[in-house]
């Protein structure tokens, strides 16, 4: 009977890492002052490496990193659906859409939203992303754009979306300023901006720098500073920012052996590489334009 106690700490143990964890999905908060830029150490993303960029592959149509649920019962993507307020009748832009796992569950949450997936897939993957909207019968609601994302500008008209969606993708732009300066321009008066990307924290440890250097190389994606993304929304005119964070190591990802094989495949996987992500924070980003 003595191991009683330890099997209820145990679950005691896991409920309040449960609550933790909801607590950090939700807690928005507003910024309340300006941020000045922090210099980082950045690589020169590829356009050509789609392969690396449709990782992690975990047999299923999301290809992210950060999956959080608030209970095993919901889709990895609800909290994007509403951290980013979307509402029946919107017109929405996901840009950097992968497989479309996210834009095939908010359509079957709001029968009424029409959805831009702009996307630089080709081969494989853009017929995979081709015959997902055939099967589902959703051409007129899911409408893709085969093009980089940085191409937004030159793509679509002034004022056109309500909502633009940038989950797990801005890290793979050369050129973020100006990237949010364009989403700006398409977003209507009442529109807001969504980001969900990994974030790393502000540090002059050696070792941590030299590690990030290498997972951005190893990855093509740049991993950018808390504080840098905030400067980056405020020196685009954005307004109202709200922004939650919670630590990567409480992905449900990491529960999942697919996932694992992936990074080992991707040659991230290793002891220092493990340490090194111990700070290493998902944050999301709601912003005014």
């Amino acid at each position: 009977m003595k191991i009683i106690p330890y099997i209820l700490l145990f679950f005691i143990t896991i409920i309040l890492i449960n609550l933790f964890k909801i607590f950090k999905l939700y807690d928005q908060r507003y910024v309340t002052k300006k941020y000045d830029y922090i210099p980082q150490n950045h690589i020169n993303i590829s356009t050509k490496n789609i392969e690396i960029q449709h990782e992690p592959y975990n047999y299923s149509d999301i290809f992210e990193y950060g999956i959080y649920k608030s209970h095993p019962f919901k889709h990895a993507n609800d909290l994007d659906f509403h951290l980013a307020e979307l509402k029946n009748n919107m017109t929405i832009l996901d840009a950097g859409c992968g497989l479309l796992g996210p834009a095939l569950y908010f359509t079957d949450q709001l029968p009424n939203l029409k959805i831009y997936a702009l996307t630089n897939a080709n081969g494989k993957y853009r017929n995979k992303l081709q015959n997902k909207i055939k099967e589902k019968k959703l051409n007129k609601r899911i409408i893709p754009y085969f093009k980089d994302f940085n191409q937004i500008d030159n793509t679509f008209k002034p004022a056109t979306f309500d909502r633009i969606l940038f989950i797990e993708s801005i890290n793979y732009s050369n050129d973020i300023i100006n990237l949010l300066l364009s989403a700006k321009n398409k977003l209507k008066s009442t529109g807001k901006l969504y980001i969900r990307t990994l974030v790393i924290p502000k540090t002059k440890n050696q070792f941590l720098l030299k590690t990030y250097d290498k997972i951005q190389r190893k990855l093509d994606m740049k991993l950018y500073y808390h504080q840098n993304i905030l400067h980056f929304l405020q020196k685009c005119g954005y307004h109202s920012i709200k922004y939650t964070s919670i630590p990567l190591m409480f992905s449900e990802n990491l529960n999942n052996p697919i996932f694992i094989l992936s990074l080992r495949k991707l040659g991230i996987l290793s002891i220092a590489n493990l340490m090194a992500s111990i700070p290493i924070m998902s944050a999301t980003y709601v912003a005014s334009a």
